[in-house]
């Protein structure tokens, strides 16, 4: 479904490279180059009208997590053209049929 995916540097992500292969290239962002995961940072922003930064995860149910990228995927976006990601998303997979 992804051609590409590009990741922070932090540990978290130390092993994701295992997942490359030939349909699906990884990159990895430079230290505090925030320019260079602009989709990330816009996600962060939204998240953060559900959990405070600085705020650990585990403070907080999965439910309670999925209710909240539930609502950011279902939020209308101007870069998208005016349709949710949910929908952008859904479209390409039919697209992909």
């Amino acid at each position: 479904q992804f051609k590409t995916i590009t990741f922070d540097n932090g540990s978290e992500f130390a092993k994701v490279s295992e997942l490359e292969n030939d349909d699906l290239s990884i990159y990895f962002c430079h230290a505090y180059a925030s320019w260079e995961r602009g989709s990330n940072e816009n996600f962060n922003k939204l998240l953060r009208e559900f959990i405070p930064k600085g705020k650990s995860l585990h403070h907080f149910t999965s439910d309670y997590i999925s209710e909240a990228a539930g609502k950011i995927n279902k939020r209308i976006r101007s870069i998208l053209g005016l349709v949710s990601a949910q929908e952008a998303y859904q479209t390409e997979l039919s697209l992909m049929e």
